[in-house]
């Protein structure tokens, strides 16, 4: 198994305080609760405001918040004026 190191050692601060910058997560609710080398958590606390007519949170701010762990788990490897943009990703959800 690969070991991972961040890209800098500043790092996970800079990119919490980063991630924390972002209105939309910050409208969402979502938290950068986990950063390691190569992986990111970010949890969101269930509201009514999110969800769709099955009371369940909503596919797309799910797919938002994968899209965002993604490129911040990508980041820790990377310099940090990298800037880390999907070109394409998948979801699959199961209700």
């Amino acid at each position: 198994m690969t070991e991972y190191t961040f890209y800098d050692p500043r790092y996970p601060e800079l990119l919490i305080n980063n991630f924390n910058s972002q209105n939309t997560m910050r409208w969402l609710g979502a938290q950068l609760t986990d950063l390691r080398p190569g992986y990111a958590e970010v949890t969101l606390p269930w509201r009514e405001e999110l969800t769709q007519q099955s009371n369940a949170i909503h596919g797309g701010i799910l797919a938002t918040i994968g899209d965002n762990a993604g490129g911040y788990a990508a980041w820790t490897l990377e310099p940090n004026d990298a800037n880390m943009l999907a070109v394409e990703f998948k979801i699959n959800l199961l209700g």
